[in-house]
């Protein structure tokens, strides 16, 4: 899993309040998946308004879990 990864296991710190610095690294894995070609632009769209409105760390963990570590 690669340094910042917003990765955690069910019960951590998933209720944690999400920083913005938070929602920027979800942001980057996001757009790495997208070149990557891992997501296509409407899914990586609708993951990126999701990251950017997400209040909760576990909000954002579901939409990086299925991209695979660089």
């Amino acid at each position: 899993m690669p340094p910042g990864s917003l990765r955690v296991s069910p019960g951590s710190d998933s209720s944690r309040r999400a920083s913005d610095t938070d929602r920027d690294r979800t942001a980057e894995l996001l757009n790495q998946g997208l070149a990557k070609g891992f997501l296509t632009p409407v899914e990586h769209s609708e993951r990126l308004d999701a990251a950017l409105a997400a209040r909760y760390v576990g909000e954002l963990v579901p939409l990086t879990s299925d991209i695979p570590a660089s």
